[in-house]
C-alpha cells in the first residue's frame, strides 16, 4: 500500500524542520555527500508531536505503527538515488517521506510500479519500504530536505522512547 497526503504537514512546520537541520548540520551523519540529522538526538517537544502525528495518520488506515527513526535528510544538489528497498530493522513495518521544501528542480521519488511523486512542500508519502522498490531523481539547483521516518509495530521494540 502507497498513500500520499498533501499538506499533512503545515508550512510552518516544515520551515521549523528545515531550519532545525541548517542549524545542526554540523551534528548530522553523512553518507555519500547526503546528510541525516537524526531527531530523537535533539528530543524537541515539537519533533515528537510531529512523530505522534504521523503514527496517528498511519494507525487511521488500519495500520499499527509507532515512530521508530524520525530524520530530516539534505539533499545537495547533484545527488541522486537509485533503486532500493530500505535497509531497516526486522521490527520496521512502514515508511515515510514528508517533504519539507519544494523550490529545487527534481528530486522525485519514484516506484518501479510506475508511481512518480513529485515534491511538494508538507506532502507525505507513506508506503512499505521493505517491500516497494524507490529511488530519487536527481536534484539539479537547490537542496532537497525531507523528513524520513520509519515505523514499528511494536511499541516494545522502538528505536528509542518518544518523550512528553
Amino acid at each position: 500500500m502507497i498513500f500520499i497526503e498533501d499538506n499533512f504537514l503545515n508550512k510552518e512546520d516544515c520551515i521549523y524542520l528545515k531550519q532545525l537541520a541548517e542549524e545542526n548540520r554540523e551534528t548530522a551523519d553523512s553518507y555519500n555527500d547526503i546528510h541525516t540529522l537524526n531527531l530523537h538526538k535533539l528530543n524537541l517537544k515539537k519533533t515528537v508531536q510531529m512523530g505522534h502525528k504521523l503514527s496517528n495518520n498511519i494507525s487511521m488506515r488500519g495500520i499499527l505503527a509507532y515512530p521508530e527513526l524520525m530524520q530530516i535528510t539534505i539533499w545537495p544538489t547533484e545527488t541522486e538515488q537509485s533503486v532500493h528497498v530500505d535497509e531497516t530493522r526486522d521490527s520496521t513495518n512502514f515508511t515515510s517521506i514528508t517533504y519539507l521544501n519544494d523550490d529545487y528542480t527534481g528530486g522525485e521519488t519514484y516506484f518501479t510500479n510506475g508511481i512518480n511523486i513529485k515534491p511538494k512542500q508538507g506532502k507525505t508519502v507513506f508506503f512499505d519500504g521493505k517491500r516497494y522498490q524507490h529511488g530519487v531523481k536527481r536534484i539539479t539547483d537547490k537542496e532537497r530536505f525531507v523528513l524520513a521516518t520509519w515505523y514499528t509495530n511494536d511499541i516494545n521494540n522502538v528505536y528509542y522512547k518518544w518523550q512528553n
